[in-house]
């Protein structure tokens, strides 16, 4: 599990943003729920659930905060906070081991503009976490699943 902390309000205690990663002998709760209904999409369709998603997002554009050529921010239909924002690769890929140099390029661009924006929502270095949703490593095939990120900003308002 790959994640980002920035901001005290999400309660770091280094003053800036900050990577870790966790190893862990099984999938996490959500993950593994996530996994589950991609799973089940897949059976039901022959389709990535994320991928189906992001073509709804892709087509009715009214949530896309920013794009590139190779990945989108956006928030998904199924939001559960405020100023969440999801950032996944237009095309199917399970985890960051399939990124090419150009994939790393739009990325770095698609996640500096994103945080830009963020920070200009309300005038200060907004918190977040961003968490990083890819296919275990267990060397399990996961060709249903859909690397993404998550980002969970704690500020409803300025102050």
């Amino acid at each position: 599990m790959i994640f980002e902390n920035k901001g005290d309000a999400v309660g770091v205690t280094l003053h800036h943003p900050h990577g870790q990663i966790y190893a862990f002998p099984f999938i996490p709760p959500v993950l593994a729920r996530e996994l589950n209904a991609s799973q089940r999409h897949f059976k039901d369709s022959g389709h990535c659930l994320f991928c189906d998603s992001l073509q709804v997002e892709l087509a009715d554009r009214r949530r896309i905060v920013l794009e590139g050529e190779r990945f989108v921010a956006y928030i998904p239909f199924f939001a559960r906070y405020p100023y969440e924002v999801y950032l996944a690769p237009k095309t199917h890929q399970v985890s960051m081991a399939e990124w090419t140099a150009a994939d790393v390029a739009d990325l770095a661009l698609v996640l500096k503009g994103l945080l830009v924006k963020y920070d200009a929502l309300f005038n200060l270095s907004f918190p977040y976490i961003m968490a990083i949703h890819q296919a275990p490593t267990d060397e399990a095939e996961y060709p249903y699943y859909h690397l993404h990120f998550e980002f969970y900003p704690p500020l409803r308002s300025s102050d």
